[in-house]
């Protein structure tokens, strides 16, 4: 999965994350770490000629920071706004028609701007508006959780879900500014704050052998509620992903890292209806895929337990007995995954902590996949 080709553009971490594209179109711009977002955004919208704003936010965030921000805003500058369910059911084409229909009713044009002040879904309905309402239109992230500041706000890839195929309908869009206010992070519940593990530890394992180490160290902190800095384990988590995405900002080689075992995680979410937290069954499919990988003799026996028993430890035991999971079901599913070829399987597995690569299933070795998820149901009891 590594390799030496060029970068197309760079990236200097500082305050500010400059996200530079090297193409026609200048789809550049910043991740500013900051406690005024209201100044930033201002300053955003006056330099750049905005009239007119929808803001988007969801059930859940829309009560605590929605009103602050627009009291903030200039007032010569118009101000809509649009709330949606925070639940993933709504991660759907018609949430992006509503809001498309919003932006009709209200005569925006393609030179307005969207801005998505999100814990969960909003991110992607509103980028997928972004990248299709007349041709395109502008727009701002303004994450409220850890999984959104460090996750989706160097991402690009924007979808929705359909016939309960997650992901499967999608787009590219970059945003024109994201605005990160670790302050926001105190309003979330502590199973929130807990979930950015998932992705520190996908990004651990990822990065480096001492970077996995690092993170360890980190959570060890964390749980016996010791202080450290979240800041800056933000903008780590934020710059390993964009050093990838900037390489390869299509998906064709590295940046597939970043699927590490999500062909499976995706399709344990659907089966459960969702029920289970996407952050959880992050956790499993890294539990599958090892033991997937262990099983082709790629990660040792070692490394498998090192990792396993970690997660296993930490994670309050869920029990997936109430789901009836079935791996032919399953199966189903990950053959709809977004990322597979035909009647091809594909996913990103660990030889070991920081060496990835891909492998294909075709019809003819199901069996290992089968064998691999009566294991991981005998490991998760």
């Amino acid at each position: 999965m590594s390799g030496s080709r060029k970068k197309r553009f760079n990236i200097k971490i500082m305050n500010k994350l400059n996200i530079k594209l090297k193409k026609e179109i200048d789809d550049s711009y910043e991740i500013i770490f900051t406690q005024k977002i209201w100044e930033e955004l201002s300053n955003f919208l006056l330099k750049n000629n905005k009239n007119k704003i929808l803001i988007v936010s969801d059930s859940n965030v829309y009560p605590l920071h929605y009103y602050n921000l627009f009291t903030s805003i200039d007032t010569e500058i118009e101000v809509f706004s649009f709330e949606i369910k925070s639940w993933e059911e709504n991660k759907n084409i018609e949430a992006v028609l509503d809001i498309s229909k919003k932006l009709i009713e209200e005569n925006f044009n393609r030179w307005d701007i969207l801005i998505a002040l999100w814990w969960w879904v909003v991110w992607d309905i509103v980028g997928m508006t972004a990248s299709l309402f007349k041709r395109w239109i502008e727009f701002i992230q303004i994450p409220t959780s850890l999984l959104s500041m460090f996750d989706s706000s160097v991402w690009w890839k924007t979808w929705v879900d359909f016939e309960w195929i997650k992901n499967i309908i999608w787009s590219f869009k970059q945003p024109k500014l994201v605005l990160i206010n670790s302050e926001y992070l105190e309003t979330l519940p502590e199973k929130e704050i807990l979930s950015w593990f998932f992705e520190g530890l996908k990004h651990s394992l990822i990065k480096s052998e001492e970077y996995f180490e690092n993170f360890k160290i980190k959570w060890d902190l964390f749980f016996n509620q010791e202080k450290f800095n979240l800041q800056e384990i933000i903008k780590e988590n934020v710059s390993v992903k964009a050093d990838i995405v900037m390489e390869d900002e299509k998906e064709m080689w590295v940046r597939k890292n970043l699927n590490l075992g999500h062909t499976f995680g995706h399709a344990l979410e659907s089966m459960t209806d969702f029920k289970i937290t996407h952050w959880v069954c992050v956790w499993f499919w890294i539990i599958y895929i090892n033991i997937l990988s262990n099983k082709l003799w790629y990660l040792s026996d070692k490394n498998l337990d090192e990792i396993n028993s970690f997660i296993l430890n930490k994670l309050d035991k869920i029990d997936l007995s109430e789901f009836n999971l079935n791996f032919e079901e399953i199966y189903k599913k990950m053959l709809s995954d977004k990322k597979n070829d035909d009647s091809d399987i594909f996913f990103i597995l660990l030889e070991k902590p920081w060496k990835l690569f891909i492998e294909k299933f075709w019809v003819e070795r199901k069996q290992i996949l089968e064998e691999s998820f009566k294991e991981f149901i005998k490991n998760t009891k």
